[in-house]
């Protein structure tokens, strides 16, 4: 009975994180990797330049200590552009299946109600077709989001360079 409640407790403790792995920065390091030319045409430069801009800066204490500081105490890890992308999107599937399936539902904005076989199971329970597509679902998403993002980043630049090509500078009022 006590290990029943150690494992749901840390099972809990696990979920707790992975949610937060899902709506962290953790996707924009992982958008190289996941945003390719071939699927994403232009918008795979976008992201590559969101995640130079991002390695440049300081990470959140919670990505420093699940990306970088597990590379960094192996003598022989190197943090490199390819292992931070990688280890970026495997943390963030592995985050999905933490999660149970209603929190899943939750993220990708499920409006119907979940049969009464899924309630209350987390996606690691199910079996791995079901897992598999399931998380498959959420990182679609996942991505999805991320590139409105960049769209949307995209779209404001466009119009503002019309804007300063077509439009009248602003007047600036005396005083």
């Amino acid at each position: 009975m006590a290990n029943e409640k150690d494992d749901s407790k840390k099972r809990e403790e696990g979920r707790a994180v992975a949610l937060k792995n899902i709506e962290s920065a953790l996707w924009n390091y992982a958008l190289p990797k996941l945003v390719t030319f071939e699927n994403f045409g232009k918008l795979s430069e976008n992201a590559k330049e969101k995640y130079l801009q991002l390695i440049q800066n300081v990470p959140s204490k919670e990505i420093y200590e699940q990306l970088f500081l597990p590379q960094l105490a192996d003598e022989s890890g190197a943090v490199t552009s390819p292992y931070i992308q990688n280890t970026s999107a495997a943390i963030i599937q592995q985050s999905f299946a933490m999660l149970k399936v209603d929190d899943i539902t939750k993220y990708v904005g499920v409006k119907g109600n979940i049969k009464e076989s899924y309630k209350g199971k987390y996606v690691a329970d199910l079996d791995k077709k079901e897992a598999g597509i399931l998380i498959g679902y959420a990182m679609q998403f996942g991505l999805n989001k991320k590139i409105v993002e960049l769209v949307g980043d995209e779209s404001k630049a466009i119009s503002s360079g019309l804007e300063k090509l077509v439009c009248e500078e602003p007047k600036e009022e005396k005083k």
